[in-house]
């Protein structure tokens, strides 16, 4: 079965950060505060039963994969507890487990459905207003490892089996290949594992390429990427600023890593502090929120300098 993607002249908006000026020197409190998941694990509003992926929108709204839950989670700025914007009414129009998402400029949010098949992941939509029940939009036999869009309202999502990057335009109903295609290795034109991804606003491409424990950036038009993260066993996730700088999660030794354009060596941003990190995202402000699934919470660590 395959879906065709109906946008209804809306975009897709990069993560805010993507906005936000983060100063060379910008530092963020050491430790963060528990601002969702402060009663631990449950099925309540204000709980968590494995997080995996958190995202924010242009207006600081926060949306959660509650994954275990089976549902997406909306925290309004400010909010103790989450309203569901997504859950598992019945099965291929609900999520049982949501890993993934994206929101595009509409808030009609976008989930990856790991649930039936890891050969076989799809991808759900639901829109604002419209209730819980989500609409399949794409299911093709893809092991789908990530997804994100573009200002255009493309959709890209990762092929971790067939090691690829598709692009999915308004109204298609088959992808693109847009990088990778080359088979399973290390070369600067393949991937091994590709998972989370991010277009930035001139359509370059940054890739978690996951069994080779690096961020590839794709150029458009160019054949070989260029590595600007490597050497990070446990990359869970990572974040793109307007400047290029690259935010990168290690789970296994609990730190965030910051990886300037002009230079291989990166600066660690935080350290030691969270736990079970599964995501990262920022708010408009500059404000850095970690999701760690372990833990069933979402932490935010503050800006507190950011003087250029």
């Amino acid at each position: 079965m395959s879906g065709a993607i109906i946008m209804l002249n809306a975009y897709f908006s990069p993560s805010d950060l993507a906005h936000v000026k983060i100063c060379p020197s910008a530092k963020w409190s050491p430790k963060g505060e528990i601002v969702a998941g402060i009663n631990g694990k449950g099925s309540e509003p204000d709980q968590f039963d494995t997080p995996y992926d958190i995202f924010i929108d242009e207006y600081n709204n926060m949306f959660v994969a509650d994954s275990l839950n089976h549902r997406i989670q909306k925290w309004p700025p400010g909010s103790t507890k989450g309203a569901t914007v997504g859950s598992m009414a019945r099965p291929l129009v609900g999520i049982p487990y949501p890993t993934k998402i994206f929101v595009d400029s509409e808030e009609s949010v976008y989930a990856l459905d790991y649930g039936h098949d890891e050969n076989n992941n799809s991808i759900v939509k639901w829109r604002r207003g419209l209730g819980n029940n989500g609409t399949l939009v794409i299911n093709e036999g893809i092991a789908i490892g990530g997804l994100c869009g573009d200002m255009d309202g493309n959709l890209y999502i990762s092929d971790y089996d067939k090691n690829e990057i598709l692009k999915w335009s308004p109204g298609s109903t088959k992808g693109i290949l847009m990088a990778g295609g080359k088979g399973r290795g290390k070369a600067l034109i393949q991937f091994d594992g590709p998972r989370e991804l991010y277009v930035d606003g001139t359509h370059n491409i940054y890739v978690n390429d996951e069994q080779n424990y690096r961020v590839q950036k794709w150029r458009p038009d160019h054949i070989n990427a260029a590595t600007v993260a490597g050497g990070i066993k446990c990359l869970n996730d990572f974040a793109v600023d307007m400047d290029g700088n690259v935010y990168t999660v290690d789970s296994c030794n609990s730190i965030v890593q910051k990886w300037s354009p002009h230079s291989s060596t990166p600066i660690t941003v935080v350290n030691g502090d969270p736990s079970g990190i599964y995501a990262i995202s920022f708010d408009t402000y500059g404000n850095m929120f970690l999701c760690e699934g372990n833990e069933n919470r979402i932490r935010k660590y503050s800006i507190i300098y950011n003087d250029c």
